[in-house]
C-alpha cells in the first residue's frame, strides 16, 4: 500500500520550487496537525442540532486546531473564543481565518485545558474536539476540567467532547486506529496504541512525508489516560452535567463499545 501511494505521488505531483526543496527536513509534528484532526462540515451540522439561533452565541473552542471549525462557527453568526496550546497550530489557525476572507474572525488565544478563559456563565457552548481532552493525565485532571467548563457555561449550556474510544482498547484489547492518507500531498500518518505504565497508554503517530526530493519518517509518542465511558459518566455527573448523550460520530450514530471514537454531549444543570 505504501509503495502504491509513493508511486502515485511521484507520478502526479508537480516539481517543487527551488526554495521549497528543503521543507521536508524542517517540518515538525505540529505542521501535520490538521491532517491528524480534520474538521468536517459534519461537526457544524452536529452542533447545529443543539442551536436555535447562532447569532451572538458565545462559544469556547478549547482546542481549535487549524481553525476551520471556529471560523465556520463565526461565519454562522457565533462569537468564538478559539484556544490552542501549540504556537505552531495557533499560527495555522490564525492564517486560516486570514485567508478565508471573512469579515468576522474568532478571537484566538494561547492556552491549555488546565486554565480555561472567561468568567462564570459566559458561554452557551464549550468544545473540546479531536481527542484534545486526552492531554489530561488522570481522573482528577478530567474532574478539574469539567468543573471549569461547568462554571463557564450558562444553565442548559452544552459541553461537547470528541475523543478516541478507550473502551475499545481497555475492554476489547484493540490497539489499532485508522490511518490518515493524503497521497496527493505526499502524506501518510499511521496511528496505534501501545501499553504504557501505571495504567497509561502510549498513542503513537508515525508520519511519512513523501516529496520529489526527500523521504522523511518520524514518530510522535504521547502518554494518554484511557478514560472509559463509565468513569466519564461518573465524573461528569459529579461536576454538574446531566443529561449525558454518547454518540459514535457526527451523524449521532448510537455509541457502541467497539466504535473508534466517542462524541459526547453533556448538558450543564
Amino acid at each position: 500500500m505504501f509503495c502504491k501511494h509513493a508511486n502515485y505521488f511521484f507520478n502526479n505531483y508537480a516539481p517543487l520550487r527551488k526554495e521549497e526543496s528543503k521543507l521536508s527536513i524542517t517540518y515538525g509534528y505540529s505542521d501535520f496537525y490538521s491532517y491528524l484532526v480534520p474538521t468536517t462540515k459534519g461537526m457544524l451540522s452536529f452542533l447545529g442540532g443543539e442551536v436555535n439561533n447562532w447569532q451572538g452565541l458565545q462559544i469556547l473552542d478549547t482546542a481549535c486546531g487549524n481553525g476551520s471549525l471556529a471560523q465556520g462557527l463565526v461565519d454562522m453568526g457565533a462569537r468564538v473564543t478559539a484556544m490552542e496550546c501549540s504556537p505552531v497550530v495557533l499560527a495555522q489557525a490564525t492564517e486560516f481565518s486570514r485567508r478565508s476572507g471573512s469579515p468576522r474572525k474568532p478571537y484566538y488565544i494561547s492556552g491549555d485545558l488546565q486554565r480555561l478563559p472567561g468568567e462564570a456563565g459566559t458561554f452557551q457552548m464549550v468544545l473540546c474536539l479531536n481527542n484534545a481532552v486526552s492531554a489530561l493525565s488522570n481522573a482528577d485532571a478530567y474532574r478539574d476540567f469539567f468543573r471549569q467548563a461547568a462554571s463557564l457555561l450558562v444553565p442548559e449550556g452544552r459541553l461537547v467532547i470528541q475523543m478516541l474510544n478507550y473502551n475499545r482498547v481497555v475492554d476489547k484489547g484493540d490497539y489499532s486506529l485508522n490511518s490518515i492518507e493524503e497521497p496527493e500531498k505526499g502524506i501518510l500518518i499511521q496511528r496505534w496504541f501501545e501499553d504504557g505504565s501505571d495504567g497509561m497508554l502510549d498513542l503513537v503517530s508515525r508520519v511519512r512525508i513523501l516529496r520529489l526530493d526527500a523521504f522523511e519518517f518520524s514518530n510522535h509518542r504521547s502518554r494518554v489516560y484511557p478514560i472509559c465511558q463509565d468513569e466519564l459518566r461518573e465524573i461528569l455527573s459529579e461536576t454538574g452535567f446531566t443529561p449525558l448523550f454518547f454518540f459514535s460520530d457526527v451523524l449521532r450514530t448510537e455509541w457502541v463499545a467497539d466504535c473508534y471514537s466517542t462524541l459526547l454531549m453533556a448538558v450543564r444543570k
